[in-house]
């Protein structure tokens, strides 16, 4: 065997290595979902030239959010289409798209989707960062407020 063959099947190895020990979304607890406003009934989503925002329900990607669906620890938002993560830009309440990056964001990236007694289907998604903050909808508009409490439905998220 040359060098060349040598270095190429070391290279091929190596890259299925790669592939076997890479994390993948196929654990049970990471989810892509669209989350939908229970007071609007409109979906979460994100466009850059006009930011985070809700609108119709449409199963596109810009709707579409990966997630881990496990209830003991906050979780980033990951949109499909942008790659990017919901992020909350303090002091301002603005929520905001930004690269996934814990090392810089920390808790400003990382969410709460907290399911209520009795209410195991609406949750609030809750800022990490400052718990008492809930994502809300201003209709077109999505920001972050103190939570309400379980009768405000424009801070309520159905996970479709």
């Amino acid at each position: 065997m040359n060098r060349k063959t040598a270095w190429a099947a070391i290279t091929a190895v190596l890259s299925v290595l790669a592939v076997l020990v890479t994390p993948t979304p196929a654990s049970a607890d990471v989810k892509v979902n669209s989350f939908k406003n229970y007071g609007t009934t409109w979906c979460l989503d994100y466009y850059a030239a006009r930011g985070v925002y809700a609108t119709d329900c449409n199963s596109g990607k810009f709707q579409q959010w990966i997630w881990n669906n496990d209830r003991t620890r906050a979780t980033p938002m990951r949109q499909v289409q942008s790659d990017l993560c919901l992020t909350l830009r303090n002091p301002d309440e603005k929520v905001v798209m930004a690269p996934c990056d814990l090392s810089i964001w920390g808790p400003r990236q990382l969410w709460w989707v907290t399911y209520p007694a009795g209410g195991a289907n609406s949750p609030f998604i809750k800022s990490a960062y400052i718990p008492e903050w809930c994502l809300h909808s201003f209709w077109d508009s999505v920001a972050v407020e103190e939570c309400a409490g379980s009768g405000d439905l424009f801070e309520r998220w159905a996970v479709l």
